[in-house]
């Protein structure tokens, strides 16, 4: 997650941490400690509104990763940051896109796992 969070590193190489990273968590989140889940979300944040466009939509991949692996309840405030987002012009697109690539990869998921009503009433909360 350094290398992909550190501006001053090439673009092409902090993109490919970045897809490094999506294979590391695909084959080994479970094995992330509480400590690397907090520093991910921390990082992805700090990422969220970064210059170059390939770069955002890594972080985009990978905020998708995460609630694929994770789910949305251990990223509680996740969209509320997202819906907060609309509101700058430069990360208008961004947060679009990263809707989209949540619902278009996870939707599935998140329909089974929180739009029951009697599963889980919360998702709801966030619109």
């Amino acid at each position: 997650m350094f290398i992909f969070s550190c501006k001053e590193i090439p673009v092409e190489i902090r993109q490919k941490s970045g897809l490094t990273l999506k294979g590391i968590m695909e084959r080994s989140f479970s094995d992330f400690s509480e400590e690397n889940i907090s520093y991910f979300k921390t990082k992805i944040i700090e990422n969220y509104s970064d210059e170059n466009n390939s770069i955002k939509r890594i972080t985009s991949i990978l905020i998708n990763t995460f609630i694929t692996l994770d789910g949305v309840e251990q990223w509680e405030d996740l969209f509320n940051f997202l819906l907060s987002n609309f509101s700058y012009e430069k990360n208008y697109e961004m947060t679009m896109e990263t809707i989209q690539i949540i619902l278009e990869d996870s939707g599935s998921f998140i329909e089974e796992k929180y739009l029951s009503v009697k599963k889980n009433k919360k998702f709801f909360s966030y619109f």
